[in-house]
């Protein structure tokens, strides 16, 4: 596996990160609502998960963690992948998002992501993005970009918000917030700053079920998204706080740790 690729699963992880290009489909057009009901994880909380390629393969491990910060909340990843090569620079993604603690509606993040390409080369990207209102009083996210470390001339895009937005890197908190229960369902819309784009996802939860993971046998409730032709899956603990158990985009795995 090459490093770019790692880079990929492991960047992969955070958050939903569905293929963008499925914005034209049906669902896109579907009515949204809010969805956040109400935070059950404790301030302070960290939790640890391994990270799997599609064929079972460890590749990484990141930490989870939310820590109020005034009236927000603080929703920090780290990630970094499990075998560095004597004298190499690690492969790590590193995110943060500030969400309003009463509406989860976000307000800014950052996102690291270092690299190594096969020759050993380092690169170190960086994504700052604020959330606010144009002109007419629209919601707005403004995203900088800086490709490098040595980048003092970093690309700006700014995008128009649909109504009910959340930020992809909240995703794997948010989904713990929802009314869960079997056959629920809702539409929501996700924005990924990375990519300055927006989509609207459809969440299910068609049943609940028995899921192992390192950290033990848990009942879960296991959520679908769909945005287009792309499903995801997610298992969430029955039980309070809903922890994260498991989640499969498709190209990586995460799994909670004890």
């Amino acid at each position: 596996m090459t490093n770019r690729r790692l880079l990929v699963l492991l960047a992969l992880v955070t958050g939903l990160f569905l293929a963008s290009t499925a914005c034209t489909s049906e669902s896109s057009s579907a009515e949204t609502s809010d969805i956040f009901e109400a935070a059950p994880w404790p301030s302070g909380e960290e939790l640890q998960y391994r990270v799997l390629d599609s064929d079972g393969d460890v590749i990484g491990s990141g930490t989870l963690s939310a820590a109020a910060d005034g009236g927000l909340i603080a929703l920090t990843q780290g990630y970094v992948e499990s075998e560095t090569p004597e004298g190499a620079t690690p492969v790590t993604d590193d995110a943060v998002v500030w969400v309003n603690a009463s509406t989860f509606r976000p307000e800014r993040g950052e996102r690291t992501v270092t690299s190594r390409d096969d020759d050993g080369k380092v690169n170190t990207e960086r994504w700052s993005w604020t959330y606010g209102t144009d002109e007419d009083g629209d919601p707005t996210v403004t995203v900088e970009h800086f490709d490098s470390e040595d980048d003092d001339d970093p690309s700006t895009k700014t995008l128009r918000l649909r109504d009910h937005y959340y930020d992809n890197e909240s995703s794997l908190w948010l989904w713990r917030s929802v009314n869960l229960a079997e056959e629920h369902e809702d539409f929501y819309v996700s924005v990924n700053a990375l990519e300055a784009s927006q989509q609207t996802v459809n969440l299910r939860v068609p049943q609940t079920e028995t899921v192992t993971v390192p950290a033990g046998e848990f009942e879960a409730y296991r959520l679908l998204f769909r945005n287009g032709r792309s499903v995801r899956t997610a298992w969430i603990e029955a039980a309070e706080p809903h922890r994260v158990l498991r989640w499969d985009n498709g190209s990586s795995i995460l799994e909670l740790l004890p």
